[in-house]
């Protein structure tokens, strides 16, 4: 055992993308104590820069689409249709920021301690994970690899 203080949880969850997070609430709604760890945003690449940015993105090309091609059905648009993309992806990123934010608010309503860092598997059912702030240590009952 580590010379270290250690806290002790019920779960811990290496990785907050979309498995991680889920399992992290899941558990804490079942009684459980939880600590969920990633060195990057809630959420991981699929929220953040993966498939949720990309469908944003794809809905508006599609829109773009349909506004020019709706004169086939008898709609007239006047005028060129003008995409402006720095408000294209300032939309994306809102979407974005409302996901992210929902997640955090879901993981702090169901009592989750999320850490941003590093996580090391150590010794037997214990963790160290590295932060801005130094090092913790946990050790845990049950773990779950999320990455």
């Amino acid at each position: 055992m580590t010379e270290k203080a250690q806290k002790d949880v019920d779960v811990l969850i290496i990785g907050a993308g979309s498995g991680g997070y889920v399992a992290a609430i899941r558990a804490a709604q079942l009684g459980r104590k939880v600590v969920l760890v990633d060195k990057a945003e809630l959420g991981g690449v699929c929220l953040n820069r993966g498939c949720i940015p990309s469908k944003a993105l794809i809905s508006a090309s599609e829109r773009v689409k349909h506004i020019k091609g709706a004169n086939l059905m008898g709609i007239k648009v006047s005028g060129e249709v003008e995409v402006d993309m720095p408000e294209v992806v300032k939309w994306k990123d809102g979407i974005v920021n409302k996901l992210t934010s929902g997640v955090q608010s879901l993981l702090k309503g169901n009592g989750v301690e999320v850490i941003s860092g590093e996580a090391y598997l150590t010794e037997h059912h214990t963790v160290r994970i590295r932060t801005e702030n130094g090092e913790q240590f946990y050790s845990y009952k049950d773990l779950i690899l999320a990455n």
